[in-house]
């Protein structure tokens, strides 16, 4: 139970970064991507981000995915509904 409310606590975290990265008027890529296993971002880049936070509209239910390497935990995924 202790570590659910740690895990939801760092998901919170991440989830508050790229908000705070899709906020900017033209988006800051690197503050959304900032917990992101680089690996996993091959196909997501800078311009896909910005053609992606013209879509989002200003209420959507955010599901984050987050995996644990190498005891560092990264985002692995994000969708919006």
């Amino acid at each position: 139970m202790k570590e659910d409310k740690k895990l939801l606590a760092m998901a919170e975290q991440f989830l508050d970064e790229m908000i705070e990265g899709e906020r900017e008027e033209k988006g800051d890529y690197e503050l959304f991507t900032r917990r992101f296993d680089k690996k996993t971002l091959k196909a997501f880049g800078p311009s896909r981000f910005k053609k992606e936070m013209m879509c989002i509209k200003n209420e959507t239910l955010i599901t984050l995915g987050i995996h644990l390497r190498d005891d560092v935990y990264y985002v692995n995924e994000i969708m919006y509904r």
